[in-house]
C-alpha cells in the first residue's frame, strides 16, 4: 500500500463517496440505513466541496483513507474498513497535524462509540484535591453510562502533563486514554486506540 498524503480532486468524490458510507456502515451504528442515504447527496454536494481533501491510496490506485479539513481543523476522518488497524487514520491525522498546522478535530456528538476531552482538564498544574475529585466522578459516571465507550483524554496548557500521563496505563485498560505529553520528536507517536 502507497502510504503517501496526495491532495483528493472533483474527480475523486465518488470513490470517496462510495469509502464514506463503507465506513460509515461500519462505524456510525447510531445511524439507520435511510438516513445514511439522506446524508450521502449532502456529501457529495456540500461538506465534500467545503473541505480541502486529501487522502491515501493503494498502489493500484484505490482510495484507502480521506481525510477533509477545513481552515483550523479536521471535518471528516474516514478509512475503508478493509483498512481499519494498519495506519491509514493515524496517517493523515499526522498529515494535518504536521503539514496543515490543524489543531482541533469536530467530533460527531451522536457517535457513542468515543469521547475527545481536549484542552485544560484542571485550572492548574497542580490542581486542589476538589477539583480532582470533581473530575474523576465525571469519569466513572462516563464509564459506568457508557461502558464500551472509549474516552480519549488530551491536556491542556494549564495542566501538568508527566501528572495527566500518570496511570495511563491502567486507564487505558478501562478505555480511557489520557495524553498528557504530546510527541515531541518525530519518532515518537501517540499511541492508536
Amino acid at each position: 500500500m502507497e502510504n503517501l498524503v496526495i491532495e483528493l480532486l472533483p474527480a475523486d468524490y465518488e470513490a470517496i463517496a462510495e469509502l464514506w458510507e463503507a465506513s460509515v456502515r461500519a462505524t456510525h451504528h447510531f445511524l439507520k440505513p435511510e438516513e445514511i442515504g439522506f446524508y450521502k447527496p449532502y456529501l457529495l454536494k456540500y461538506a465534500l466541496p467545503a473541505c480541502r481533501l486529501y487522502g491515501i491510496k493503494t498502489n493500484e490506485g484505490k482510495l484507502c483513507a480521506f481525510i477533509g479539513l477545513s481552515d483550523d481543523k479536521i471535518e471528516m476522518l474516514f478509512v475503508n474498513p478493509k483498512f481499519f488497524k494498519n495506519g491509514c487514520g493515524r496517517r493523515l491525522v499526522d498529515f494535518a497535524e504536521r503539514e496543515k498546522n490543524i489543531k482541533k478535530v469536530d467530533v460527531n456528538e451522536e457517535n457513542p462509540q468515543a469521547l475527545v476531552i481536549a484542552g485544560d482538564i484542571y485550572d492548574k498544574a497542580v490542581p486542589s484535591a476538589e477539583a480532582v475529585e470533581v473530575f474523576d466522578h465525571l469519569i466513572a459516571e462516563l464509564t459506568e453510562a457508557a461502558p464500551d465507550m472509549t474516552i480519549m483524554i488530551i491536556s491542556g496548557n494549564h495542566d501538568s502533563g508527566p501528572r495527566i500521563n500518570c496511570f495511563r496505563g491502567v486507564l487505558s485498560r478501562q478505555n480511557v486514554h489520557m495524553i498528557g505529553l504530546p510527541p515531541r520528536k518525530e519518532t515518537e507517536k501517540i499511541e492508536k486506540v
